[in-house]
């Protein structure tokens, strides 16, 4: 009875600034750098506002930062950041607290950590790395997502052989089952 309480007194204050954990939508001052800007193209276009690759809008699309359904990848999004934070390093490293190098041993790091995830697939984020980046740091990565890719294929062919096995455990027992019951 505890829970039930608190979103009416949340409610009943009014406050603005105070986003309640039961709320539909969030605060305003999170939906455009989490959830992605709603504003349509016309919108933006008749404001002036020339949105940069590092500006708090997400991509969407199938090399986007947002997925397939809309809604944003953390993953993509941290990597993403961590890509911004190693090129800015480069460019105005006076600007920064580490040097452009850590930035890309920490993002190389994050792709081993979670190399396979599925918010991290290896066609977007090959699409993503700066082209400057040698090959031969990222194959520890690629093999690792070869390697993740390959066990899933594996495990979803066994998986459909094991159901196909069991379809056929089942109809067998049927069929002797109904050709014990038949008499003419």
């Amino acid at each position: 009875a505890r829970w039930r309480r608190q979103p009416q007194r949340a409610a009943s204050t009014g406050s603005a600034e105070e986003p309640s954990i039961f709320c539909t939508e969030p605060p305003a001052w999170a939906r455009g750098v989490v959830f992605g800007s709603r504003r349509s193209a016309s919108s933006s276009a008749s404001a002036g506002a020339v949105s940069s690759p590092s500006s708090t809008e997400l991509p969407e699309g199938p090399s986007g930062i947002a997925g397939e359904e809309g809604a944003p990848r953390p993953f993509m999004l941290f990597l993403q950041v961590l890509l911004d934070a190693s090129q800015g390093a480069e460019q105005r490293p006076a600007d920064y607290r580490k040097v452009a190098a850590e930035y890309k041993d920490a993002a190389l790091s994050f792709l081993m950590g979670y190399a396979g995830h599925r918010d991290l697939p290896p066609h977007e984020v090959i699409g993503v790395l700066p082209a400057n980046w040698p090959l031969d740091s990222l194959a520890p990565y690629l093999a690792k997502c070869a390697r993740a890719c390959l066990h899933e294929r594996r495990a979803t062919m066994l998986e459909e052989s094991l159901s196909s096995m069991a379809y056929l455990k089942t109809f067998s027992a049927w069929a002797t089952e109904r050709m014990r019951k038949v008499t003419i």
